[in-house]
């Protein structure tokens, strides 16, 4: 299961679902054994294809595990990403980003799989969870762009408390944290780091006369969702601004900035600071 996700890019969540169905997915049938009668197979491929006439698939059961202790979260398994979403208060985009790829979800700290872990596999991942450094572990120090004045004169306690004091997702802190460019966020252009700066950085910064000018634009991903729930990259690429997506789209601002990052479709579109499995 995991050699067929890694080379084709399909969550093992997805193979499992549709292995043994005859269902196809993504253009592809999944079988535990091989096929000995093609004929067969072809026709009740092409019975099952049209508009999801025949629908075999049954809901994902996920495993939740603390990222820390590797203990099953209370509930877990769920029998569906549904469930596991109004349970764990994340959303389907988060758990199909993290599902089955052995990187914890970032803020709260927890594997997702569509299979239980062995013994070893959890065995290993305590052994890693001595140097994880988890979203809601670690601090973040804010500064205006122009003076250096840290935002209110202390850290951020997580990335989850800069997030929220920013209105954005937790990962748009991430992808910013210690990059020394500037970005603007909330209107404000700020610099975002892990630790305190020293004086020395701060004068490499202010000598930089471009360091407030090049601040890191924020790119965004557009997936257009179809009949079946299935995502596909617009322009098969990210858009470099948020200006591309207004001219390209044909939308405005303030419906970008409301549908951004919450998994929530508008006009059978989605958009995200990230790239998300489709």
């Amino acid at each position: 299961m995991k050699e067929t996700s890694t080379t084709l890019g399909i969550n093992m969540a997805s193979i499992n679902q549709y292995r043994n169905t005859s269902v196809p997915y993504r253009g592809r049938l999944f079988y535990t054994d091989p096929i000995k009668n093609f004929n067969q197979a072809f026709e009740l491929s092409k019975k099952n294809t049209p508009k999801g006439l025949v629908n075999r698939v049954v809901p994902t059961k996920l495993w939740c595990y603390d990222a820390k202790t590797l203990e099953l979260e209370k509930g877990s398994p769920f029998f569906s990403k549904t469930q596991a979403s109004k349970s764990l208060g994340i959303g389907r985009g988060v758990i199909d980003y993290f599902l089955d790829t052995g990187k914890p979800e970032g803020v709260t700290g927890r594997y997702l799989y569509s299979i239980p872990l062995t013994e070893e596999e959890i065995k290993n991942l305590l052994l890693a969870s001595e140097n994880l450094q988890l979203g809601i572990k670690i601090q973040v120090w804010a500064y205006k762009a122009k003076t250096f004045e840290l935002i209110n004169n202390s850290p951020f306690p997580s990335v989850k408390d800069a997030a929220n004091y920013f209105n954005v997702n937790y990962r748009t802190i991430t992808r910013h944290l210690d990059t020394k460019l500037a970005t603007t966020q909330n209107k404000l252009l700020v610099y975002l780091f892990k630790k305190e700066v020293d004086l020395k950085l701060i004068a490499d910064l202010k000598k930089d006369e471009l360091g407030v000018a090049r601040y890191m634009r924020t790119e965004i991903w557009v997936y257009k969702v179809d009949t079946e729930g299935k995502l596909s990259l617009i322009s098969n690429k990210p858009f470099r601004t948020k200006r591309e997506v207004i001219r390209e789209i044909g939308i405005h601002v303030t419906v970008l900035n409301k549908y951004l990052d919450t998994y929530q479709v508008y006009r059978d579109m989605l958009f995200y600071t990230y790239p998300c499995h489709t």
